[in-house]
């Protein structure tokens, strides 16, 4: 899996310069899971996932941001502490946290860029997560909470990759 992050950099990296000539960077966060709901999951960036237990109706957060504050290194001249310290095509990923994951039945993931968690708190999440029931799509609640965040004063990109595990038949 690190390999994939690092390879990613690269060619994020040469993409950009394809196409402009300032360097740019991207966010990551991906997850890898099987059918009895075990996997990894890595973030790059200030991108988050979350862990939704709709039963308890708790959003568990799974990742913090990858910024200079977080990882406890000083920011280079003209930077905050806020800013994200590592990025996919900047060649400073570092190493890539991987960690165990494991979704049981019926909880939902939710992997989002910092357009969604800037605008939309904890607690939106919540209730727009909660009020999903079983049997509608996840689509309608994906863009409910991009609503959300717009609605909260987001400016950046949002992206929303929600998913559900349903019970084995």
């Amino acid at each position: 899996i690190a390999q994939w992050v690092h390879s990613a950099d690269r060619v994020v990296a040469q993409a950009v310069a394809a196409v402009h000539h300032r360097p740019g960077a991207a966010m990551l966060v991906a997850a890898w899971l099987q059918a009895d709901g075990t996997g990894h999951l890595t973030h790059v960036g200030d991108a988050r996932a979350y862990r939704f237990d709709p039963q308890a109706c708790a959003l568990k957060p799974l990742t913090h941001d990858q910024t200079y504050d977080h990882l406890g290194e000083v920011p280079p001249a003209g930077s905050l502490g806020a800013d994200p310290a590592r990025m996919v095509g900047s060649g400073c990923i570092g190493t890539p946290p991987i960690q165990p994951l494991t979704l049981a039945s019926h909880e939902f993931l939710l992997l989002c860029t910092d357009g969604l968690h800037r605008g939309a708190d904890d607690a939106t999440l919540t209730t727009i997560l909660g009020a999903a029931t079983q049997h509608e799509g996840l689509d309608s609640t994906a863009r409910d909470l991009c609503m959300a965040a717009l609605r909260g004063g987001s400016t950046d990109d949002i992206t929303v990759l929600l998913a559900r595990r349903l019970p084995a038949t």
